[in-house]
C-alpha cells in the first residue's frame, strides 16, 4: 500500500511536516483489508503485519496505528455480530418443555429411537385436586404423546391422546422458524385435523405438576 503526501510550508518557507493524503484507491485498498480481517479473523499479534509496505515516517506511523486500531475495532464488531447472529439461531429441536394453548406444560423427551410427551405442569390452584384422565389416573406425569417416525423435513409423526376422554389421534409436530412447536392432531389424513401452537416454557414446574 502507498500513501500520497502533500507538503505544508511554514511562513519561513521551510517544510513543516508531511501529512498523508488518502485517495480513492487507498480507500478501496483499506476496504479490501477490512474484508480480509473479517474473513481471516486476525489475532492481535498478526495485525501489525497489515501495515507492511507503509512508509514509516512519523506521520505515516501515526496513520498506520490509527488504521490498525480501526481494524481491531472492526474485527471485534464483526466477531460480536457473528456471535449475536449465532445466538439468534432458532432451536429446531422438539425436545424440552412446552406450554400448551390451555396453559399446561408438556415435556417432550427421548423414548428409545423416538419421542414421547408427558404432562408435567397443570394450571391449577394449590387447593384444586389434580385432574384425572378417562381411566381415573392422575394426569400429572401422564404420557399422552408417542412419536416414532422422523420425516426428512424434521417433523415427527405418531399418536397423541386426549387425557380428558382417552380419544387417540394421529399426530404430527414440527418446530417453525420462530421456534414455536406446531402440534397437529388428525384422523386419517393431516388435512382432517387441527393444529395447536405451543411455546417453549421458561418457568419452573414443581411437585404434583405445580407451575411456578
Amino acid at each position: 500500500m502507498s500513501l500520497k503526501t502533500e507538503h505544508f510550508v511554514d511562513r519561513a518557507g521551510s517544510h513543516a511536516h508531511v501529512r498523508p493524503k488518502r485517495g480513492e484507491g487507498e480507500k478501496r485498498k483499506m476496504l479490501e483489508r477490512l474484508r480480509e480481517v473479517a474473513g481471516s479473523l486476525m489475532t492481535l499479534d498478526q495485525l501489525p503485519n497489515a501495515s507492511r509496505g507503509i512508509h514509516h515516517s512519523g506521520a505515516a506511523q501515526t496513520v498506520s496505528r490509527r488504521r490498525l486500531g480501526c481494524l481491531v475495532v472492526l474485527a471485534g464488531v464483526l466477531a460480536s455480530s457473528g456471535t449475536a447472529a449465532q445466538d439468534r439461531r432458532v432451536n429446531r429441536s422438539a425436545l424440552g418443555l412446552w406450554q400448551t394453548q390451555g396453559g399446561g406444560v408438556i415435556e417432550i423427551l427421548r423414548c428409545g429411537r423416538g419421542l414421547c410427551g408427558r404432562i408435567v405442569g397443570i394450571p391449577r390452584t394449590p387447593s384444586d385436586p389434580i385432574p384425572k384422565d378417562s381411566a381415573g389416573r392422575s394426569q400429572c406425569g401422564l404420557m399422552i404423546m408417542t412419536l416414532v417416525a422422523e420425516e426428512q423435513d424434521g417433523s415427527w409423526s405418531g399418536q397423541i391422546t386426549d387425557p380428558r376422554d382417552g380419544a387417540q389421534y394421529h399426530a404430527k409436530l414440527w418446530v417453525d422458524d420462530r421456534g414455536s412447536l406446531h402440534v397437529r392432531g388428525y384422523i386419517l389424513l393431516p388435512l382432517l385435523g387441527q393444529t395447536q401452537i405451543w411455546h417453549r416454557y421458561t418457568g419452573r414446574v414443581g411437585p404434583e405438576c405445580a407451575i411456578a
